[in-house]
């Protein structure tokens, strides 16, 4: 782990970000902000509700991505640009030109691009080095290629290992130390006996093997995903104990906007049931402090989930939240930049 990566590991713990956090709020504009350049994806995990989704699907425009990137260009710089959301982000046919616009316009501290690997194929790999992605963040799951396919819907395993075999060696072959490699290793139920192995397949590929805990309902309203999570062990660990509920902070410091344009408070609106602005015809700015979002973040701190659709069944504010600070602070919480 190089220099770079070690600050901003520190800097993002639980407790250096809810401290930047309550410095900063309110923020004249949000820390991280996910693009979805498309939510067409090639493979059919099954903690993902991906497969019920009834909004339309496609690819973002680049005049689209343009505004948008020239607009965070106007402000602070992001802590974090997610160049991904409900989809295989290098199934986009411009894909290469997107991250070249984001990387040239430096509008974030780090810009991340979330991928399966399936596409990670040597030239994309090598322009993304030439770009110098910060990190490049891929989600594998599984030790073998039979708990992929149980956990995936697909026979990609070998495919997506060889993938990220070459990229780390052609990182090598040129030099760089970017993009940084992390692979993701989600863990359920059904993958848990194969974390040692995963470990020892990747440790000496990647610069980091990273086993993620956060696994959720979304919203809490697809069927396929809460029949297959809400039972699990790895779930109720980190979610089966939530006896306060508090407000969600990722309503101060984030927003989504889907391949369409739409703008959304938070990515667990996966089929894209609240709304709150279209970046087509306003700024994120604007949208940022606009009567739908305040209220949101009022009805959080007063305790009324149970009126908000998106979050009523969510428990991922289980995981982050500075609820204690929010709920004393409500007046600066709710204030706005001067």
């Amino acid at each position: 782990m190089n220099l770079t990566q070690l600050k901003e590991k520190f800097a993002n713990s639980v407790f250096c970000r809810n401290k930047r956090l309550q410095s900063k709020v309110p923020l004249k504009f949000p820390f991280v902000v996910n693009l979805e350049l498309t939510n067409i994806c090639t493979e059919n995990c099954i903690w993902c509700p991906q497969e019920s989704m009834t909004r339309p699907r496609g690819f973002m425009q680049f005049d689209l991505f343009k505004k948008l990137i020239d607009e965070m260009a106007q402000h602070q710089k992001l802590r974090r640009l997610y160049i991904h959301w409900m989809g295989e982000p290098l199934l986009h046919p411009q894909f290469l030109d997107f991250i070249e616009y984001a990387k040239k316009k430096n509008v974030a501290e780090m810009i991340v691009i979330a991928t399966n690997g399936v596409l990670l194929n040597e030239s994309n790999m090598k322009k993304l080095i030439e770009l110098q992605i910060d990190e490049l963040y891929i989600s594998i799951d599984a030790g073998s290629a039979e708990t992929y396919k149980q956990l995936k819907n697909t026979d990609n395993f070998d495919t997506i290992s060889e993938n990220i075999k070459r990229a780390s060696a052609l990182k090598k072959k040129m030099k760089s130390q970017l993009p940084y490699l992390k692979v993701k290793f989600l863990e359920t139920d059904a993958n848990f006996h194969e974390k040692q192995i995963f470990k020892k397949l990747m440790s000496k590929v990647v610069d980091e093997v990273y086993y993620e805990k956060d696994l959720s309902t979304w919203d809490g309203t697809n069927e396929r995903v809460n029949k297959y999570i809400n039972g699990m062990k790895c779930y109720l660990n980190n979610y089966g104990n939530l006896v306060k509920r508090y407000p969600c902070d990722r309503l101060w410091y984030s927003l989504a906007v889907n391949w369409e344009g739409k703008v959304f408070p938070c990515v667990c609106d996966w089929n894209g049931n609240s709304s709150i602005g279209d970046a087509n015809r306003e700024l994120l700015g604007d949208v940022w402090y606009n009567d739908q979002l305040v209220n949101l973040r009022k009805l959080h701190l007063d305790g009324r989930f149970a009126e908000v659709g998106l979050c009523r069944e969510c428990t991922k504010w289980g995981k982050r939240n500075m609820g204690d600070w929010l709920t004393s602070n409500k007046e600066r919480a709710i204030s706005r930049p001067h």
